[in-house]
């Protein structure tokens, strides 16, 4: 595997002002899509050891069997997407930049790529890590939220590489702010973005982190923290750069900073944000070969721990119906409304990567999103350009099939006491405009509307 170690010493100026953040820093509040995404006392990790070597994957019969829903390999994903023929047609990612940015020095991370690669019969990863500008610390295991990181870092590359697996793979590993803090967090997440966005030809950033917007109002409708932090994506997005983002794992519901669930009803950002392309969660029933055993659905409500799990998905309390939007007025009202799209996600159709050399199957919208990401890329190197916002091609084009995507029908995100979202005819807010079906002709799609 081609890797490439860059660490940049150079301090950075903030792209977000941080005058609006409390001196003192609240809790950590969770992050909502990370695999750990409550504090101690909260749910279970999403994932959990499994295997230890690679043709010991169960198959996904066998995972029914024993433990009564499915797993699968990224290539049994790929071929339920279509992605197996668009590689075969050469849409592999080739000439595309994929970037993972997250805090924190996972050292893992490359080693889990390489073996991920290896046995699923890849193309040999070309990889380049770097460390944003300021003081960026190494993962500490022991300590939950770090080794949540360090599993996303892993497993985002991963699955971008599985969906384009000739793109450039670039790790953007960023400070983060003093302590826990939601502020701290984001910002030196955003900043990171941004750097590697003037500094390399990126393409596509998957986000697989959020926060509920309900915790960035100081009062009542006031988002002024969120619209000084999305300078930084605001930044990004000046270079064309395709920016996608995970609705989250708990429904229609946000965690407060102290690891409760806010009253009332919710998305996150940055997926509620118009700049970005929010990717929710649905269920795959594949069998051994791939082939859908049934129509994929929405991923609804399972226990784990207290909380129920489910795909994000709702309308924003922070942003008015962008322009693309408008189509689907009759859902949206004049608010926001995500996701945009949905690939595979839930917890009875975890899908298996290398985190921390071990084989650990997967769930979550921080699954769906780099595996999208990756599908983007693929459209991005047809188009021989970074696309962009992708959300007006996805909204412009006509009934779901022509775009290569299946309209889910049937699931609720409803959980944690909300009602939620239903799948219906068209879009909704609990799969958006669908999911990936048609891989060859989504790539061509996107790339043609470049």
């Amino acid at each position: 595997m081609r890797i490439r170690l860059i660490a940049t010493a150079a301090v950075l100026a903030a792209v977000v002002p941080l005058a609006a953040v409390p001196a003192a820093a609240a809790p950590a509040p969770p992050l909502g899509t990370w695999l750990l995404p409550v504090p101690p006392g909260g749910p279970e990790p999403l994932s959990a050891p499994q295997a230890s070597e690679a043709d010991e994957l169960p198959a996904p019969s066998q995972c029914r069997q024993e433990q009564g829903a499915p797993c699968y390999t990224t290539d049994l994903v790929a071929r339920a997407y279509g992605m197996d023929t668009a590689h075969r047609l050469g849409m592999d990612g080739e000439g595309a930049t994929i970037a993972i940015v997250l805090p924190h020095i996972a050292p893992d991370a490359p080693d889990d790529l390489a073996e991920f690669s290896r046995a699923m019969g890849l193309p040999e990863p070309d990889l380049t890590v770097v460390q944003a500008p300021g003081k960026v610390r190494e993962i500490d295991p022991d300590d939950p939220q770090q080794a949540a990181i360090a599993a996303e870092q892993s497993m985002n590359l991963q699955a971008a590489h599985a969906m384009a697996p000739r793109a450039e793979l670039l790790l953007v590993q960023t400070p983060l702010g003093e302590g826990w803090g939601w502020a701290g967090a984001m910002d030196g997440i955003f900043d990171g973005m941004a750097w590697a966005a003037r500094h390399y030809p990126v393409d596509v950033i998957p986000m697989s982190h959020g926060i509920a917007e309900g915790e960035f109002a100081e009062r009542d409708g006031d988002y002024t923290r969120i619209h000084r932090l999305r300078a930084g994506l605001q930044a990004v997005a000046e270079h064309d750069v395709t920016m996608l983002a995970a609705t989250g794992n708990i429904g229609p519901a946000g965690f407060s900073a102290d690891g409760g669930l806010l009253p009332d009803q919710q998305v996150i950002w940055p997926a509620s944000d118009p700049l970005v392309t929010a990717v929710g969660g649905t269920d795959l029933d594949l069998d051994d070969g791939g082939r859908r055993l049934s129509p994929d659905r929405v991923w609804q409500a399972e226990p784990n721990g207290p909380i129920e799990m489910a795909t994000g998905g709702g309308l924003s309390r922070v942003f008015d119906r962008p322009d693309y939007q408008n189509p689907v007025a009759d859902v949206a009202g004049d608010k926001r409304a995500l996701p945009d799209v949905a690939a595979v996600a839930g917890g009875h159709s975890r899908v298996w990567f290398v985190i921390g050399g071990h084989w650990r199957a997967t769930a979550g919208t921080s699954v769906a999103t780099p595996l999208m990401g990756g599908i983007v890329a693929a459209a991005a190197a047809e188009a021989g350009n970074p696309l962009g916002t992708i959300n007006p091609a996805l909204y412009g084009r006509g009934p779901a099939r022509t775009l290569g995507l299946y309209d889910l029908k049937d699931g609720t995100n409803a959980a944690n006491g909300f009602e939620g979202y239903r799948a219906r005819r068209g879009y909704d807010a609990a799969s958006g405009q669908g999911t990936p079906v048609h891989g060859a002709l989504l790539v061509t799609r996107l790339a043609l509307a470049a």
